[in-house]
């Protein structure tokens, strides 16, 4: 926020920490506010959106887990903040929870692609992060990093529309990402409330709904960071002083992405990109067809914007939530309650808006050819 002043020029911005798990004391900074865009770890959803009703306020987050489970409370799921949707339809407020990148852009790609098919065999989410660089960096939140596979629920997708888990390592998959990603080795995902949204506001049966993706830091695959992590996590628990669970002790082991400004600035980041594909299977008009949309961040275009943010920074927030908070801000989005990003009816004009802020968004369609 300091560098954003500094080098906007803006004096008005103002910080202040407070306990985001407690209603009364988000409240009390939130007042007279418009909109509250919360961007931490899904524990904090609930306490926040309940905050906004008390002061009016219009609400977005990133994402929530997908299923109440062992380890994951019913407030921190997509259904508990569902529940509030007379509550902002009784303040005239709108709350969009899930709106960066995955979840977010993908389930509004979801539904842009299900919307022309007839009938929908499978929706596949895949994404790749890659930093060119020697350093064991954390191109986003280690907690999020370590979560995304190894938190609970554990990996899972929704087969018609029922959650089954997944065994992380046959979920292995090669997928062709856009360069400078290329061919890389992903596994499915568990956090993500993609695979129960999409389905929910799909309008039609969806069969197969599943996440991969994978963190690549120079030569190191995705099994490589995680046996970095595991193997220094493990280390510290050898310490008998020490009271780090396996998570706090792999994320410890990471370097910060606070610090990739920095290593930018000393030549040990020489390139990232970011790139999140959705792929949607089915018939349409009577032909087997397999819709892809792919959206790609780089380097170049983050740092024109956020110039101490990765590509996966600016991808998660510097697009589609911004557009959100313009068009909200405007009095453009006359809807109020809970709402799925995917069901607002602007997919076509957030990928237009998004684009011109230089994120490169495209698709291809592949037609098999009977014989």
């Amino acid at each position: 926020v300091e560098s954003l002043g500094s080098r906007m020029n803006i004096r008005e911005l103002q910080t202040c920490q407070v306990d985001a798990g407690n209603e009364d004391a988000v409240a009390s900074v939130i007042d007279g506010c418009d909109i509250v865009f919360h961007c931490i770890i899904p524990k904090f959803n609930i306490p926040i959106m309940k905050a906004c009703i008390r002061k009016k306020c219009h609400y977005l987050d990133l994402f929530a887990s997908p299923y109440e489970a062992e380890g994951i409370a019913y407030d921190e799921t997509i259904d508990a903040q569902f529940d509030l949707h007379e509550d902002f339809r009784r303040i005239g407020r709108i709350a969009l929870p899930s709106v960066g990148m995955s979840p977010g852009w993908t389930s509004l790609a979801a539904q842009y692609m299900m919307d022309g098919m007839d009938t929908v065999d499978s929706m596949l989410i895949r994404w790749g992060d890659f930093v060119d660089t020697d350093e064991y960096i954390a191109p986003v939140s280690p907690y999020v990093l370590y979560h995304e596979w190894f938190g609970a629920p554990g990996p899972v997708r929704t087969v018609d529309g029922q959650c089954e888990l997944v065994d992380l390592i046959e979920s292995e998959e090669e997928f062709l990402f856009p360069d400078p990603i290329g061919k890389r080795t992903i596994y499915t995902v568990g956090s993500h409330p993609d695979i129960v949204l999409i389905p929910r506001f799909a309008g039609k049966p969806v069969g197969v709904c599943e996440e991969k993706g994978g963190i690549f830091l120079g030569k190191w695959t995705m099994k490589d960071v995680w046996l970095k992590g595991i193997q220094a996590a493990t280390a510290a628990q050898g310490d008998l002083k020490s009271e780090l669970n396996m998570m706090e002790a792999f994320g410890n082991s990471l370097i910060p992405p606070l610090a990739f400004g920095k290593l930018l600035a000393e030549g040990k980041i020489r390139n990232h990109a970011v790139c999140f594909s959705c792929e949607v299977a089915g018939i349409k008009q009577g032909e087997t067809i397999r819709h892809i949309c792919y959206y790609t961040s780089t380097l170049a275009e983050s740092q024109k914007h956020l110039p101490w943010a990765s590509p996966a920074v600016y991808g998660t927030v510097g697009g589609m939530p911004i557009e959100l908070v313009l068009k909200i801000g405007r009095g453009e989005m006359k809807q109020s309650g809970v709402w799925s990003v995917g069901n607002l009816g602007i997919a076509e004009e957030l990928n237009a808006a998004m684009a011109k802020r230089g994120q490169i968004i495209t698709e291809k369609i592949e037609r098999t050819v009977g014989v």
